[in-house]
């Protein structure tokens, strides 16, 4: 239990950093900016889990976190719950992460979120 505790602890610190440097735009030689209000929001639609899809132009206005990932790949599968957690911490800011699943089929997607207690879109 007390391995679990730490891992929580860890994955918030680790949440905690990763938005302080990304949200905060204090990444060196990062530059953070808001899309262009004047720029029309770029054409992506993607699949869900549910069959629903997911459309960028539905989000207008609203961070988001794009994170590409692979149920094969460990610093992937390591940071799933940091971005979980990054999403609940910034949920007053509308912050929505989007966990993007390179080249997988929807059941061992599935399978990974379901083991992993993960809620991620």
């Amino acid at each position: 239990m007390a391995g679990k505790s730490r891992r929580q602890a860890l994955a918030l610190l680790l949440g905690a950093v990763m938005a302080d440097r990304s949200l905060a735009g204090s990444n060196a030689g990062a530059r953070w900016r808001p899309w262009p209000a004047d720029r029309a929001t770029p054409a992506l639609r993607l699949p869900d889990l549910d069959d629903h899809g997911w459309d960028l132009a539905q989000e207008a206005g609203r961070p988001l976190l794009l994170n590409f990932w692979a149920t094969w790949c460990e610093p992937c599968r390591a940071e799933m719950q940091s971005f979980e957690v990054l999403e609940q911490r910034f949920q007053a800011q509308r912050l929505k992460v989007l966990a993007i699943n390179f080249k997988e089929g929807r059941e061992p997607v599935r399978r990974f979120r379901e083991t992993q207690g993960l809620s991620l879109a």
